[in-house]
């Protein structure tokens, strides 16, 4: 049975858990169109885009350990409002979050066809696919600082800037794709390098949004930041 006094603190467990979902929800709805817009150009090409993000994907997972860890110990620390130690595990998470992603874009970026090749024997999926993962593999740094942003973020209660990020982020690439995989507004058409592309800006102007606001508050973390935005 749920005590009475727990009931308190539902508002404040809303607050901060509904915009992590929001944040879910909105990326599986880009997934989704992603594959609506690809899978116009064709198998070969919706084949290349999937097997490129599989790299990513084990990206996202380490980074996603990587920040959840550094979350972990800033909760600590935020708890006791020792500002100075959530900044280190910030710090931390960024070393090593970065370190990992320099790893997978140089990999990326030097071996892309041999990659591609682990997942298929599809001359044409492979060719495609190491056009697209050269491209998107140059996004892999911007995404180690912005997930790690948004986890120590979120370690001190501030669960929207990230949201809001994502979202812009997330409208950008999906106007992104639309002009460059189909050429719209005098572009040219780009096809799945247009995806790559898009995927790309977009990320940067993520991390740019997080990191302009954070600083803006003079440091990258501190007390006032909950409940700023």
């Amino acid at each position: 049975m749920i005590h009475r006094e727990s009931l308190h603190f539902l508002p404040q467990l809303i607050r901060l858990a509904l915009p992590i979902a929001l944040q879910s929800l909105m990326m599986t709805v880009l997934n989704l169109v992603d594959t609506v817009m690809v899978g116009q150009l064709g198998e070969v090409q919706i084949g290349a885009i999937a097997l490129g993000n599989q790299i990513f994907f084990l990206l996202m997972l380490f980074l996603f350990g990587v920040g959840s860890g550094g979350a972990v110990f800033a909760s600590q620390f935020w708890g006791r409002r020792d500002v100075h130690g959530v900044r280190k595990s910030l710090a931390m998470a960024l070393i090593v979050g970065i370190a990992g992603a320099g790893v997978f874009t140089l990999v990326a970026e030097l071996i892309p066809q041999t990659l591609i090749s682990v997942f298929t024997t599809d001359a044409a999926v492979i060719s495609e696919g190491t056009g697209y993962l050269r491209i998107v593999a140059l996004s892999y740094l911007f995404t180690a600082v912005s997930i790690s942003y948004a986890h120590g973020l979120r370690s001190i209660g501030d669960t929207r800037l990230p949201m809001y990020a994502t979202a812009i982020s997330i409208a950008l690439n999906i106007l992104g794709n639309y002009t460059l995989i189909f050429g719209k507004f005098g572009f040219p058409a780009l096809g799945v390098q247009g995806a790559a592309i898009s995927t790309a800006i977009a990320r940067f102007i993520e991390v740019i949004l997080i990191l302009a606001v954070v600083y803006r508050r003079n440091g990258p973390i501190w007390p006032e930041s909950i409940g700023r935005l």
